[in-house]
């Protein structure tokens, strides 16, 4: 019982964890990066926020093993976190497409992840 407590315990952190640094990464993607010393550049702004959106997708699936302990809902966080993944990604390629970081090929690819979202 008590390692169940310390298992949790660790999960519950690392799922804030990764929700705040998911953030950051997200929204402030220039100062999460001087951080850690990198130089903030378009590029690598477009390709933090990709994997902080990737990052997001997984905290559902996280937070239902780690935290609720209840593997039988891990199908539906599943879905949930990969719905998710696939709007937030695509949200990340269109501001990428209308700043001119990225060329016409973000709108398809786009779209067929907002579609695959939905479904």
């Amino acid at each position: 019982m008590a390692k169940e407590k310390v298992f949790q315990g660790l999960v519950v952190l690392m799922v804030f964890l990764f929700a705040a640094s998911a953030i950051g990464y997200v929204f402030f993607p220039s100062a999460v990066l001087s951080i850690v010393g990198i130089e903030s550049t378009p590029q690598s702004d477009f390709l933090v926020r990709t994997l902080a959106v990737a990052l997001i997708g997984f905290i559902p699936s996280a937070w239902v093993v780690g935290i609720r302990n209840d593997m039988s809902s891990l199908p539906q966080a599943a879905v949930i976190g990969l719905s998710i993944y696939l709007f937030l990604s695509s949200a990340v390629d269109l501001h990428a497409y209308f700043v001119h970081l990225v060329g016409s090929a973000a709108i398809p690819s786009s779209v067929v992840r907002m579609v695959m979202g939905w479904l």
